[in-house]
């Protein structure tokens, strides 16, 4: 079947006279109806789950085009494609009209999707205007929306709205990502089985008092009763294997041993309690590191999309790393560097949309305490010397962070390491 689909979809192909994605876009002349679909379609792409176009063959929807749902959170989404590109001030327009008509419905975001180019500012101020209202905001604009269309994962849905072949490599590499998302699939349901049997752990744990009691009565009846020695010492053993499980969770393994992306989201929240409507929550927006910091010029960061997976990544290295970073062979040299590894990492995937400095101190402060027995917070200084570490592990140089946890650990020490 994909011989003769790629045979079909090379007959038609001709990359040469190809129109590029963001001019089919930009001069979009379809209905609103066709529009709604590939929208539909991209979001469908990006990872969103259960897709309900409300109207896409036309008709009120009460001011919701489509609904959808991503980790655990629900959208609203609205769709802007006019011909042509128009004035910032036209889609501003029709974006707080939608906007307002996105509050009528209980979701927990929205999403504004059009064809028109915007840049870095304009989404910025877009993402202001909602915030305003109380509502987080994604918004997918014409390079946004080609991003989608013009990846492997996308090539089908190009071919399908915007009439764009296939060259041979784009053929190759869609149905490459099939296979991709197949293993995708398993993987979230080997994750979803994971998190159920951490529920159920934790439910036997809370139990296991009960349990344990309820064992040792059984033992102690059956040994008065005579008779069933075995069935006693079965029962005696349970017991005492019970007791032990319970001696040595009681002792516990160091916090930072056991990292989880939720005790960091629960963490962020306890840092920024006044913000109630991001701490704790993984940002939902792209965001870009300005010229706030003369040192840091402008950055991206990875999308939002991508922030869980990544700081789920990152805390199973870490885990996985803790025990050999806490055995005796380890030097304090190789643990400050995996520490300043880490701490730049979570920076650079800036999980949250304020506060990611002060999570990262507040942590690395936890894993100093854990791997050379502090009974202190170090404390890192912010000045000139500490942004110049970050602009030079950006590049790949964590010396500078290195220096400067060293210089907070010499501090925190009686001798220095």
């Amino acid at each position: 079947m994909i011989a003769l689909s790629l045979c079909s979809f090379r007959e038609t192909a001709v990359p040469d006279q190809r129109v590029s994605t963001s001019v089919l876009l930009a001069q979009w002349e379809a209905q609103s109806t066709a529009a709604e679909r590939m929208s539909a379609d991209i979001l469908r792409v990006d990872g969103f789950r259960g897709i309900d176009p409300q109207c896409p063959l036309g008709g009120p929807d009460g001011g919701k085009d489509i609904l959808c749902a991503k980790d655990g959170l629900t959208f609203v989404a609205a769709c802007y494609f006019p011909t042509g590109d128009q004035t910032f001030a036209a889609t501003r327009t029709k974006f707080d009209d939608d906007l307002e008509s996105s509050l009528k419905h209980k979701r927990d975001a929205f999403i504004f999707m059009t064809n028109q180019k915007l840049t870095p500012g304009e989404r910025a101020d877009l993402e202001q205007r909602a915030a305003k209202k109380g509502k987080r905001c994604i918004i997918y604009a014409r390079e946004h929306l080609r991003v989608a269309l013009d990846s492997p994962q996308g090539y089908g849905v190009r071919l399908q709205h915007l009439r764009v072949p296939m060259t041979t490599e784009e053929q190759a590499a869609y149905f490459s990502s099939s296979g991709e998302s197949v293993a995708t699939a398993l993987a979230q349901q080997t994750e979803a089985i994971d998190r159920l049997a951490a529920r159920v752990d934790q439910c036997c744990k809370g139990n296991r008092d009960f349990v344990m009691q309820t064992v040792a009565v059984l033992a102690d009846a059956v040994a008065r009763e005579g008779g069933r020695e075995d069935i006693a010492r079965m029962l005696e053993e349970s017991a005492t294997s019970l007791r032990d499980q319970a001696a040595n969770d009681a002792s516990g393994a160091p916090l930072s041993a056991n990292l989880s992306t939720a005790l960091l989201r629960y963490v962020h929240r306890l840092l920024l309690p006044s913000n109630l409507s991001t701490a704790g929550y993984w940002r939902q927006t792209q965001v870009f590191l300005g010229s706030g910091v003369d040192v840091l010029e402008s950055v991206e960061f990875p999308t939002w999309a991508q922030v869980p997976a990544m700081m789920q990544s990152l805390v199973n290295e870490w885990n996985a790393s803790f025990p050999e970073l806490q055995s005796e062979g380890t030097s304090s040299a190789q643990r400050i560097d995996a520490l300043a590894r880490f701490f730049h990492r979570l920076l650079s995937i800036h999980p949250f949309v304020d506060g990611n400095g002060r999570l990262a101190r507040a942590v690395l402060a936890l894993q100093v305490r854990d791997l050379f027995g502090l009974d202190y917070d170090v404390v890192l200084d912010r000045g000139a010397d500490y942004y110049e570490a970050l602009r030079l592990a950006d590049t790949g140089d964590a010396s500078g962070l290195i220096a400067l946890i060293t210089e907070a650990l010499d501090s925190a020490v009686d001798e220095p390491l």
